[in-house]
């Protein structure tokens, strides 16, 4: 247990010997010239690429959910399923602009949703194929966007919490709708 020393600060309890080298390897792992030397020393280039890598799609997490989300709501999935089209087909077709729709075209080739077909044509790619005829995952998707304001103010969730459970916990109160950016999601007709 923590005591207090002068001044009120609190004193740290006396670490053992796997905190002492856990707090060394943080303070070394810290610090900009181990990282350097890391990513320079062949034996280590890997590790700290490797490492790099995983921040960096932490931090790009929430840009691809979103590109994920903007494809499902505009259908995109289902269009390209008809065959490749073009950027300004595809921006008509959607309503949207062309440099919105390349913007996005190019999002979701980054993410393997679409693929380049050549002279200016997108097809589906392997995981937008997966996509299509996919209801669990178009909800799972459309889902986070309850979530979505949160994301707004994130500490918000760890500081307070709901007395019971209601709607704000997702981002929304009952009786009030989520805006959405995009148009809502359109069904497909299904054949028979």
């Amino acid at each position: 247990m923590a005591k207090t020393g002068a001044f009120g600060v609190e004193k740290m309890p006396a670490l053992g010997w796997r905190d002492r080298i856990l707090a060394w390897r943080d303070r070394l792992v810290a610090s900009p010239r181990f990282r350097e030397l890391a990513a320079a020393f062949p034996l280590t280039r890997f590790v700290a690429r490797r490492r790099a890598g995983d921040l960096f799609d932490l931090c790009a997490g929430f840009v691809y959910t979103q590109v994920l989300l903007a494809c499902v709501r505009l259908r995109l999935f289902d269009v390209l399923l008809e065959g490749p089209a073009s950027t300004g087909d595809l921006a008509q077709r959607l309503g949207l602009p062309e440099d919105g729709m390349l913007r996005l075209l190019r999002a979701a080739r980054a993410l393997r949703l679409v693929e380049d077909r050549g002279q200016g044509r997108f097809g589906l790619g392997q995981l937008g194929a997966a996509m299509v005829d996919n209801p669990g995952i178009a909800a799972m998707v459309e889902h986070h966007t309850m979530l979505y304001a949160d994301l707004a103010d994130p500490c918000r969730s760890c500081v307070a919490r709901p007395a019971r459970p209601s709607c704000s916990a997702f981002g929304a109160t009952p009786g009030t709708t989520i805006r959405r950016p995009c148009p809502p999601m359109r069904r497909r007709p299904t054949a028979g």
